[in-house]
């Protein structure tokens, strides 16, 4: 499909002539790096990057990182087009015979699920968007319908802008995105200490003082040992590590599993608790050092480029 377009696309340039005008070096240059602002509904908060490759009037958009639409499917690209510079400035107007964009109407394609005429992405075009050496802006085509059928008498058309990176900007993104992704395994292990302290309020109910020869309160430790005021690098690297591995925890664990899943008369907040216990071991410790590492390799990448910088 990508060679038929780029096929398309090479048919309908202009005369050698022109398109020799048109690979001037020095004239425009929209090789790089850049950061596509655009409408539609996006899978989560990951900035759109692509990255351009311009070979004379031929520019070709390809995601870095941003590609998936609400529904969690990539776009294959962002966009194919073709360049046309105003001499004599170093300025021109790109047009695209194939863009990939997200819908931005998740509820209606939701409501018409089944339809397949309203998509969460689909294929449209752009005309004439301003260039600049490091700015893109143009609008394209929004696609319309009407009671879940494609409608162009509907059209409208949508906002988009796509800004050149500076150097090592992409890498500190990656950096920033990578640190936030840490984070946010880590808040969800914090959103477990509620259970855990649910499960020991209802344990003391049942049993003040001991259970099976042991403290009621060692079911409450996981509480007091997952910590809301560490640093993510450290709470991954070191903290969690110690917490799971500690005579407090696994104690906590067995006394959930014996209270929480006896036969007769088991606390179900405490089964709750041995469940999210169990879900920070096998699945949130192995993902956030997953994390971890991601984010040890996009430092790296920074100091890489940091360091190449004259």
């Amino acid at each position: 499909m990508r060679a038929l377009l780029l096929a398309i696309i090479a048919a309908a340039l202009p005369s050698l002539a022109a398109a020799q005008e048109l690979a001037v070096p020095g004239r425009l240059d929209l090789n790089g790096l850049w950061e596509l602002t655009e409408y539609g509904a996006r899978l989560g908060d990951e900035r759109a990057i692509v990255r351009i490759t311009h070979t004379g009037p031929s520019v070709h958009a390809e995601f870095v990182s941003g590609a998936r639409c609400w529904d969690g499917q990539a776009r294959p690209d962002a966009f194919l087009a073709e360049l046309r510079v105003v001499p004599p400035t170093t300025t021109g107007l790109l047009s695209s015979p194939a863009m990939w964009v997200c819908s931005g109407s998740p509820e209606a394609v939701k409501k018409c699920g089944g339809s397949g005429a309203v998509k969460p992405s689909y294929k449209t075009t752009f005309t004439d968007a301003d260039v600049e050496p490091n700015y893109i802006e143009g609008q394209r085509v929004r696609q319309g319908y009407q009671d879940c059928s494609l409608d162009p008498s509907q059209d409208g058309t949508a906002d988009f802008s796509l800004r050149r990176l500076a150097p090592c900007e992409f890498e500190q993104l990656m950096v920033d995105q990578r640190e936030s992704e840490l984070r946010v395994v880590m808040m969800s292990i914090f959103g477990a200490r509620a259970i855990f302290r649910v499960a020991y309020e209802a344990a003391r109910q049942r049993y003040p003082e001991t259970f099976n020869g042991l403290p009621t309160e060692v079911l409450g430790r996981p509480y007091e040992m997952i910590a809301q005021d560490e640093e993510p690098v450290f709470f991954f690297e070191e903290w969690l590590p110690a917490v799971i591995g500690s005579p407090d925890w696994i104690g906590a664990r067995t006394m959930a599993a014996d209270m929480g899943l006896q036969e007769a008369n088991p606390v179900l907040a405490v089964r709750e608790m041995l469940i999210q216990m169990n879900r920070i071991e096998d699945e949130k410790a192995p993902e956030g050092q997953r994390a971890l590492a991601a984010l040890r390799q996009a430092r790296a990448q920074l100091e890489k480029c940091r360091r190449a910088q004259p």
